[in-house]
């Protein structure tokens, strides 16, 4: 048991600021209005309907209507998808080829010894199967003709069908408007001003006429989606403790991301989509659920509803313009006053909403739309900006939340399938089951993003039984020359096609380069036959089927990855002309390159020598940027946007070797070794492309004998759900000469995954296995019975953490004879007793033990037998007995223990109260012993509360060691303590740190030891808070400080009883301190002071005599508005300066923009 103990004395919570009056007390979906019934005709393929809760899914026929109530997402529960995904592993024969892929003709239409009817009730498994296939042999008994081919549509799409048909394509199956809530005034307004009611109205019904209904491939205009039958999964992402440790939680509606503490909730929300994920049909959604009043949070939340597109915005635009041409209609002078009050309004503002898409585009855009984003202007509205992982460490700063778009659920994946084969179940199912048979990069990326499943679906109606493309580059070279070849079958023309793509390529380049999405019609004068080409093949897009060449207007891409896709060749064709040169590759940093990610993945699989070139530059980065920041990285002590930047740059690298088509040539050539070093998985969920890429390095690295194989290996798997732990531990066979292994289980397993035995037999086959580290959350995993604990004079440490072993941990320790080389063992929080530590001591003496963990376990009494063994091991350097329940024998027995450990280096003994009378009688023998230890290092007795005169016998005993390192917080210390410091500081010759915090120090202690804080020579860090010193005693020691200006770093005198004249008097006194990095001059929480412009004037001249401070701790002080800038300006000003925190509640009024000018320096926590 873990026992968490109180920041400081006294601390009393404040009183919670009331929030808005207004809340949101409504979260169900309303019936239609006026109870009439919305009737839709279904002329898609079949696919399921999520009705309300009580009823369940019906399966519908193209012929059949239905009454459409709930949207997919609105509140239906989230569906897991990982049951549908099979735990299939690569094998290394497999891996290592880049050519090994397998056709598919044996599963093509219908895979052979699959029962259609079988398979199609697995791709719907909550249809009724009867009457779903009595449909569908139906429908194949009434075809009287094979169906048309859709590749034959694709080749009729954009201009090329204008030019046969004679004619466009008229939407005929479309539903009308019904009436929304706006309409009848069913809508709580923020605002009796009825021209906002007739505005809102206009949007809705625009947006409605406009965005329900999308084309999502530009090259078949008939086929259309309905954004309503398109339902998306969100994941909310939360940072950790540590860097690494990111929080997924899945959300089960859009209107979740709204959800928070307070209203009216985040602010501006950040929306990273992975590429392909089709965010389009987001933005295209969430507009039209307002509209029709289907998501009443929304509806209810916000009364204006703006979709901002940058690549519509020039610089020269203001805000205002943008918003007038939202509306359909011009606004007139009325309407304009109107709209502008109800922004500038801080009690509506906040109902406004604000989407904005483009930013990959124009991530330099400045203007309103910069002070928008940044929360300097309309501060109160909520603004939602969707742009790509890689924004974010920019765009970090001026977020409130962070949300990603996961993609589709797999069950939405497969029905997109079967829409696009309507009239051809059986084709739609056999795609279906060659996905789940295949676990490449392309299966994978499939089951989540929609543009690879239309391209996908289009080679697979051209030939299924063709071999299944396994990279993202072969999928889109495949898809493009099907359609060339299509197009010169039908139309008999012959073009080159690669020198358009080659000069498309060069502009396409240019565009990413210049954030630029368009392309300028002057740029392609000289290639207007090829451009029809890419027009008709649904490469480029334009906004009028009748545009010509020389037309004023832009052409686009038809998406950013498929101009990326042609940038990545001509990039590759660019590196194979200058015969391998780096200077001409247009990335050098580590951010360039996340930058332009699937550029460089495209050239990789485009052409081998490319990639070669392309992977040396990348090595390259690694070596300038990343490589002196390795250590921290893997030892999760990165800031997080460090970390995530550092972990994606590795991915990038893998997934690059992944795309090549000389994997095993790279692997040979030793190019990659700063992968082949560590490597760090973070588990996705359900086997994900970095999950496939890492499996393929590490067959290829496993192959490759030892000089590239991978030594250690660190999986991380929070907050996910994962219910196949096979496919887990699987990954282990791939790194045969693995030595330091980590495993974070974290909350990801399921309930009925607690069993972890199949991590025996992996483990067990680890010859050179040197370090295992499992830590989990605290729950019984069973199963597990260590055989790996094999004869082996390699295996030096093992850790476990919150993994509750119990009487488990006498079978551990009976294998400690086969493993003469241990010499750590953590147990930490496993749910041991004294009984499991008592079985354990014998076998101690087996192994070379240097340092013993079994700290935050309720042990009591027992742990004297322990402590009695301890003796008999002579190499024992570290010992931490924290929180171990102990009682006044158990103290005795570890004092009298002390004496023997001659080679004791470091002893913690922290959170130890002992529940007696005499309670600190037990100590005074412990303490004094101490002074046996001559080579002690660090001692921790903090929290003990073993008394001022104890703490004085442990600072006489230490004068006999080389402590380094003391903490005696929390332990009732007085001034008694200070003079016993101040009497043998001289001989505490080689102290860095002292922690008296949480005592009972005052104004005495601190001048007796400000008197001989000159002979702490070497101190480092000096922690004084939540003591009793007041201004007198604050300003004393500020005017010491100077005896160690060169070498204090760290100062804490937080949380004491000093006023407004106190720590001015403090900040005045204090002399330049060159060393100092970290000063927490923060208030007492239940004594929160005013601070007057003049102190906080003070304060703000203080900085310029730190020049190393990198974080400053200012909560629970309360500044008025020119004494907050003052300060907020002079930290903006300072060159170190990294964190200035401080309570959000306490921020003064007026100083809003400057808060937001200073997001990245400042940082906030509650005041209670």
């Amino acid at each position: 048991m873990r026992r968490q103990c109180q920041s400081g004395i006294g601390q009393l919570k404040e009183g919670a600021h009331k929030r808005r009056k207004n809340k949101l007390d409504s979260r169900t979906c309303p019936e239609e209005p006026g109870g009439e019934t919305s009737w839709r005709t279904m002329d898609e393929s079949t696919y399921l309907q999520q009705t309300s809760d009580k009823c369940h899914p019906v399966l519908l026929s193209p012929s059949l209507k239905m009454e459409t109530e709930v949207s997919p997402d609105s509140g239906a529960e989230v569906q897991s998808d990982e049951q549908e995904e099979g735990g299939h592993c690569l094998s290394p024969k497999s891996l290592a080829s880049y050519s090994s892929n397998t056709s598919l003709a044996s599963i093509s239409p219908v895979p052979s010894g699959i029962d259609l009817k079988s398979l199609l009730d697995d791709s719907f498994p909550h249809s009724p199967n009867a009457s779903f296939c009595q449909e569908i042999n139906e429908h194949a008994e009434s075809s009287s003709k094979p169906p048309r081919r859709a590749i034959d549509i694709l080749i009729g799409g954009e201009r090329f069908a204008l030019n046969q048909h004679g004619q466009s394509y008229t939407d005929t199956s479309r539903q009308s408007i019904s009436r929304t809530y706006a309409e009848k005034g069913e809508v709580p307004f923020a605002t009796s001003d009825t021209t906002i009611h007739i505005l809102r109205d206009e949007l809705a019904k625009h947006y409605i006429d406009n965005m329900q209904l999308i084309t999502p491939l530009p090259w078949n205009s008939k086929f259309t989606v309905d954004v309503r039958d398109v339902s998306l999964h969100y994941e909310l992402l939360q940072e950790g403790k540590r860097p690494g440790d990111m929080h997924r939680v899945r959300l089960k509606r859009f209107e979740d991301v709204f959800e928070s503490k307070g209203l009216p909730g985040p602010k501006r929300i950040f929306f990273q989509c992975i590429p392909g994920v089709r965010k389009a049909t987001l933005l295209n959604k969430v507009p039209v659920e307002w509209g029709r009043g289907r998501w009443m949070f929304l509806v209810e939340r916000f009364q204006l509803l703006f979709r901002i597109n940058l690549q519509d915005v020039t610089p020269e635009d203001t805000l205002w313009n943008i918003l007038a041409r939202q509306f359909p209609q011009p606004l007139t002078a009325a309407s304009v006053d109107s709209v502008r009050t109800f922004l500038q309004d801080e009690e509506t503002q906040w109902s406004t909403l604000f989407l904005i898409d483009g930013y990959d585009e124009r991530a330099d855009i400045n203007g309103d739309i910069r002070k928008l984003i940044q929360g300097r202007l309309f501060p109160d509205s909520c603004v939602i900006v969707f742009a790509r992982p890689f924004h974010y460490p920019d765009l970090m700063q001026w977020m409130d939340t962070r949300v990603e778009i996961s993609g589709f659920s797999i069950r939405s994946a497969y029905r997109l399938l079967h829409n696009y084969f309507p009239d051809n179940p059986h084709k739609a199912a056999g795609l279906i089951a060659a996905l789940k048979q295949y676990e490449n990069v392309t299966a994978v990326d499939v089951k989540r993003t929609s543009l690879h499943i239309w391209l996908l679906c289009v080679l697979w109606d051209d030939n299924p039984k063709k071999a299944f493309p396994e990279t993202m580059t072969r999928l889109y070279s495949e898809f493009l020359s099907c359609v060339i070849r299509h197009h010169k079958e039908l139309t008999r023309e012959d073009f080159d096609i690669e020198a358009v793509l080659y000069e498309v390529g060069k502009i396409a380049m240019d565009g990413l380069m210049g954030k630029k999405a368009s392309i300028n019609l002057s740029d392609l004068k000289p290639l207007q036959d090829g451009v029809n080409l890419l027009l008709e093949l649904g490469i480029l897009q334009t906004g009028s089927k009748s545009l010509g060449i020389m037309s004023p207007s832009s052409l686009l891409f038809s998406h950013t990855t498929m101009q990326e896709f042609v940038a990545g060749r001509y990039l590759a064709t660019q590196v194979q002309q200058n015969q391998g040169s780096h200077e001409h590759l247009p990335f050098n940093t580590v951010k360039d390159g996340l930058a332009l990610e699937n550029v460089i993945l495209f050239a990789c699989g485009t052409i081998a020598t490319a990639g070669k070139v392309i992977l040396s530059h990348l090595a390259k980065i690694y070596a300038d940027e990343l490589q002196e920041h390795e250590e921290a990285y893997y030892n999760e002590q990165l800031p997080t946007a460090e970390f995530e930047e550092f972990r994606s740059f590795i991915v990038l690298c893998l997934r690059c070797l992944y795309e090549s088509p000389i994997r095993k040539e790279l692997c040979q050539s030793f190019m990659l070794d700063f992968l082949s070093r560590r490597v760090r998985l973070d588990w996705m969920g359900v086997p994900s492309q970095e999950s496939v890429v890492l499996q393929c390095f590490l067959c290829l690295t496993a192959t490759e004998g030892s000089k590239s194989a991978v030594t250690d290996l660190t999986l991380s798997f929070h907050d996910y759900s994962l219910k196949k732990t096979e496919y887990l531990f699987n990954i282990l066979h791939y790194v045969p000469h693995l030595k330091n292994l980590t495993v974070h289980l974290g909350s990801c397993l399921e309930k009925e995954c607690e069993d972890l035995s199949l991590l025996d037999q992996p483990l067990g086959s680890l010859r050179q296995l040197s370090s295992v580290q499992i830590t989990g959350d605290g729950r019984q995993f069973t199963g597990l019975s260590f055989a790996f604990l094999k004869p082996s004079e390699s295996l030096t440490s093992i850790t476990m953490q919150d993994v509750q072993l119990g009487d488990r941990l006498a079978r551990i320790a009976a294998n400690f004879k086969y493993l003469p080389c241990l010499t750590t063992l953590r147990l930490q929080d496993c749910g041991l007793s004294g009984e499991d530590v008592t079985a354990m001591s014998p076998y101690l003496y087996h192994v070379p033990l240097e340092e013993l963990d079994v700290s935050f376990n309720e042990l009591g009494n027992e742990l004297s037998y322990l402590v009695a063994n301890l003796v008999n091991l002579p190499s024992l350097r570290i010992l931490r007995l924290c929180d171990v329940s102990p009682t006044f024998s158990t103290i005795e027995a570890i004092g009298k223990a002390l004496r023997h450990m001659e080679n004791l280096e470091e002893l913690y003994l922290a959170q130890n109260e002992v529940d007696a009378w005499n309670y600190r009688g037990c100590w005074e023998d412990l303490v004094q012993n101490i002074c046996h230890l001559q080579k002690l290092r660090v001692v921790d007795i903090s929290r003990c509360l073993i008394g001022s005169h104890n703490i004085a016998l442990l600072i006489k005993s230490l004068i006999h060691t080389v402590v380094q390192v003391i903490n005696i917080a929390y332990n009732e210390a007085t001034n008694e303590t200070m003079e016993a410091i101040e009497e043998n500081l001289v001989q505490l010759q080689y102290l860095h740190s002292l922690n008296v915090s949480g005592n009972e120090i005052s104004f005495h202690g601190i001048y007796y030891f400000g008197k001989a804080l000159h002979q702490a020579r070497n101190l480092t860090n000096l922690n004084v808070s939540y003591n009793e010193l007041a201004d007198v005693a604050v300003a004393d020691l500020a005017s010491r400080l100077h005896q160690v200006a060169g070498t204090l770093r760290i100062l804490d005198i937080s949380s004491n009883p000093i006023t407004e004249e106190g720590l001015k008097n403090f900040a005045s006194s204090m002399e330049p301190m060159l060393a100092l990095r970290q000063l927490n001059m923060s208030g007492a929480g239940w004594q929160t002071f005013q601070l007057s412009n003049e102190a906080a004037m003070v304060l703000a001249q203080l900085l310029s005599r730190l020049p190393s401070l990198e974080r400053l701790e200012l909560k629970w002080i309360t500044m008025q508005p020119e004494g907050f800038q003052a300060v907020v300006r002079a930290a903006m000003k300072h060159r170190k300066l990294q964190e200035l925190w401080y309570c959000r509640e306490k921020v003064p009024r007026g100083t809003e923009a400057l808060v937001v000018e200073a997001k990245k320096l400042l940082h906030f926590e509650d005041a209670d």
